[in-house]
């Protein structure tokens, strides 16, 4: 039943977990002619927080209301391959993410907030609507909601990948499990830099890990949130950074810009 919530309550919920089919299709071979570029240092972004997010924002995520209905389908189906994957996250978190950004714009246009009048209005979308710069487009995208479809800057570029495929626990594998985890990290690295983005994100059907570019002397280093899983909910008594809440505050975040 559709019932009026908090924009607070509404970023609450856990997405449903995406299970991965048994028998994947064959990944599209990469391409090894594109030069991923090096990065720096790798550290903790400690304040990407809930603590920061209800420092900055809880008078609108509290005030501002939005209606609720059922958000998720009950069961999704399994996906079996990383396509299929963007195409589940494009039907089931991005529309949510962009009705939560609209809803926190306009509040924030209507109450006394140190950011009134300063933010660029933002929306997530897939990544072919920024402006593609070379071979590759990133699979998301968070762009100004007057863009010229394709024509705009991906103000943070967020990679899809299989939970199989990626996950943060290759950063302590083998080597080869942390050369792939590097890979992704480089991947996104080009990404960001190809489009002036000072954040970005990594996406998979279990986690999120949201990256900001070192605005230090390494300016190729990379500082990454811890990952937020995709079954961390709450509700607005006792709130969660869940992934919901987390791609709003991305998107609050690259707005600034």
């Amino acid at each position: 039943m559709d019932q009026n919530v908090s924009l607070l309550e509404y970023l609450q919920p856990a997405v449903p977990f995406i299970p991965i089919h048994q028998q994947l299709l064959s990944a599209p071979a990469t391409n090894n002619t594109i030069k991923l570029p090096e990065i720096g240092s790798l550290s903790a972004w400690t304040d990407f927080s809930l603590s920061t997010i209800l420092q900055v924002y809880r008078p609108p995520l509290i005030a501002a209301t939005v209606v609720a209905s059922d958000m998720f389908p009950p069961n999704p189906q399994p996906v079996n391959s990383k396509a299929a994957l963007v195409s589940r996250i494009s039907e089931y978190i991005s529309p949510l993410i962009r009705c939560a950004l609209r809803c926190g714009f306009a509040k924030l246009a209507t109450m006394p907030h140190p950011e009134k009048g300063t933010l660029t209005t933002i929306s997530l979308d897939s990544g072919d609507k920024a402006r593609r710069i070379g071979p590759s487009n990133p699979d998301l995208a968070y762009v100004t909601v007057n863009n010229i479809m394709g024509n705009k800057l991906n103000r943070a570029p967020g990679v899809v990948e299989l939970s199989r495929t990626w996950h943060t626990g290759l950063s302590e594998g083998n080597e080869h499990q942390k050369t792939e985890y590097l890979r992704v990290l480089r991947e996104l690295s080009r990404y960001m830099a190809q489009h002036h983005a000072q954040y970005g994100f990594i996406l998979t059907n279990q986690e999120l890990v949201v990256v900001r570019r070192n605005g230090g002397n390494d300016s190729r280093g990379l500082e990454l949130s811890k990952p937020i899983m995709w079954y961390v909910g709450g509700d607005a008594e006792n709130p969660k950074l869940t992934v919901l809440l987390a791609l709003w505050y991305l998107g609050m975040l690259v707005s600034r810009e």
